[in-house]
């Protein structure tokens, strides 16, 4: 059996077609796929954060939380880091250049 070309196809039966809900194992729909994996992600991320900001003195490292897991998961981790150059010119230096090498720090917005 040929296959349809993409041009000729319905819009119900292209793969991953908008508004057809949850979708089946014929017709996958990633956008539903995708917001439901977003979501757990999510309900991950401010359950972990809720642990962080009731932590104690004695549940520190006990659970399901560990601080040190925190430090290694840190959006700053997974940062490009961007530097700011600030040079210097010094007369009678030719074919020499000072310069002064300042890590920029990354804020994070929520």
């Amino acid at each position: 059996m040929p296959y349809k070309r993409l041009g000729t196809q319905t819009r119900s039966s292209a793969a991953g077609a908008v508004g057809e809900g949850m979708g089946s194992l014929n017709r996958v729909n990633f956008r539903d796929a995708l917001k439901r994996v977003a979501m757990v992600v999510h309900q991950h991320i401010v359950k972990i954060e809720q642990r962080y900001q009731n932590r104690t003195r004695d549940n520190i490292n006990s659970g399901l939380f560990h601080a040190k897991k925190m430090d290694m998961f840190s959006e700053s981790n997974f940062v490009t880091p961007v530097y700011e150059y600030k040079f210097v010119r010094v007369p009678g230096g030719a074919g020499t250049a000072f310069y002064n090498l300042k890590k920029q720090q990354a804020i994070f917005k929520m």
